[in-house]
């Protein structure tokens, strides 16, 4: 009865939650220090008492020194930790380390987008290396495919088929002279344009024909031209070769253009010039599904440096002619960088005979033969201005290394905003407006159809 009865004083005197009585039959046995201040008389085991009794047992004195030594080897290896691991330690590191990857995963994200503002970097880069250098570091980056992609999707009315079964896109494509091997062709295609030409390829100065096809055929056996645009190549050379090109590069590429600069000067005018279209249209129509497109490529100073205002636009004349006759598809007319000083860009007079030069073309052959407009452009106004002078579309070259590869992006969107601003219903109603205007004097003002009516 005086057992039961001290078991249940105890019960009632430490807390439920701090109990470690174990009952067995009517023995108390304490197995924590909760009771170390009863009596001991309350609590049965002499042995257990007895300890409790005496204390903790004393820690020897090697392993004494032994954790002193711990300790100070602790403080000393956070003393010498930075501020930012001792951050990271701390209880508020989780949020910095997510606030960390979150800011790294925004920056690859950006670096992937064209249109990123993190790439006007490669503009002033790119300025500071000089033309050849930044040619060199961009195909560099392209073979690699390091770099970005155009993810926004093109304006619909940008696409343009001047002839049928050549379809474009979008109207802005690259020039020659940047990738002259076709060693970056899928990288360059995702920064947004609707063609590409490779080369020169042949002649005195062009790339080899051999390496050219090399890397053609090491593309993704995909197809990936025909999901991303129509791929081109400028070649050279005497008839022979520009024969061997065609059956080389012909079912590589949907483009073939003749580079005059690289062509023996009697194979470039009258009638020589356009038995040698003809031949090659010929040697293209042999070809898988028709082979591609020849279209001529006129060089910026032709036919020479000296040649007057008068002269150039008679010979532009005369070659639009000729490639009319011989079945050519276009005629590529290069902006004249010389005349205004070395700037690639231009100055205004250069780009307005350069414009001239076009409407010339497009009279000359009623706009039956697709006008490609090349260099000078510096902006959408510039590629509108051009389109209206009658080519169908447009290509760049030099801003690419001067303003890095969101170049192309802004371009095309200033062009459809322009579109609606003229009230254009697409891309083939401007081209040739301007010409067609100064034919027409007594033309109605069309209305604008993208703004709403007057009340």
């Amino acid at each position: 009865m005086a057992t039961a009865a001290m078991v249940t004083i105890l019960k009632r005197a430490v807390p439920r939650h701090s109990r470690v009585l174990q009952i067995t039959g009517s023995t108390c046995r304490p197995g924590l220090p909760h009771c170390q201040g009863l009596p001991l008389s309350a609590c049965s085991g002499t042995r257990h008492a007895a300890a409790l009794a005496k204390g903790q047992p004393e820690m020897p004195a090697d392993l004494k020194q032994f954790m002193k030594d711990y300790e100070r080897q602790q403080a000393e290896a956070e003393a010498k930790e930075s501020l930012f691991w001792r951050i990271m330690g701390s209880r508020h590191g989780g949020f910095l380390g997510a606030a960390i990857a979150g800011g790294f995963m925004y920056a690859f994200y950006c670096m992937d987008d064209v249109s990123s503002d993190l790439h006007r970097f490669w503009g002033s880069l790119f300025r500071r290396l000089g033309p050849e250098a930044a040619r060199s570091w961009l195909i560099w980056a392209a073979r690699r495919r390091l770099l970005p992609r155009d993810y926004d999707k093109d304006d619909p009315y940008l696409i343009i088929e001047p002839q049928e079964g050549l379809r474009f896109m979008t109207p802005v494509g690259l020039a020659a002279g940047i990738d002259r091997e076709a060693e970056g062709l899928n990288a360059l295609f995702d920064l947004g344009f609707g063609f590409l030409e490779v080369g020169p390829v042949g002649g005195e100065q062009g790339a080899d024909g051999a390496t050219v096809w090399k890397h053609l055929c090491e593309r993704d056996s995909s197809h990936e031209v025909t999901q991303f645009g129509l791929l081109g190549a400028a070649v050279g050379g005497d008839r022979a070769e520009l024969l061997g090109h065609m059956s080389a590069l012909g079912p590589k590429v949907q483009l073939f253009f003749i580079d005059l600069g690289s062509v023996p000067r009697q194979l470039c005018s009258g009638t020589a010039l356009v038995q040698l279209t003809r031949d090659l249209e010929m040697a293209a129509a042999e070809l898988p599904g028709g082979g591609p497109r020849v279209v001529l490529r006129l060089p910026a100073a032709w036919p020479e440096k000296s040649a007057t205002r008068q002269a150039r636009l008679h010979e532009v004349s005369e070659v639009a002619a000729a490639a009319l006759a011989g079945g050519a598809s276009g005629l590529v007319l290069c902006h004249d960088d010389a005349a205004s000083g070395g700037n690639c860009l231009g100055n205004e007079d250069s780009r307005r005979f350069h414009r001239e030069l076009v409407s010339e073309a497009f009279l000359r052959t009623q706009g039956e033969l697709m006008l490609i407009g090349c260099g000078g452009i510096r902006n959408g106004d510039d590629a509108m201005k051009l389109i209206e002078s009658g080519t169908s579309v447009v290509q760049i070259s030099t801003i690419l290394l001067t303003e890095g590869p969101i170049a192309c992006r802004r371009i095309k969107n200033e062009m459809a905003q322009l579109l609606m601003h003229e009230g254009w219903l697409n891309l083939q109603e401007a081209v040739g407006s301007a010409v067609r205007k100064k034919t027409k004097a007594t033309a109605k003002k069309k209305r604008n159809l993208w703004k709403p009516k007057a009340a």
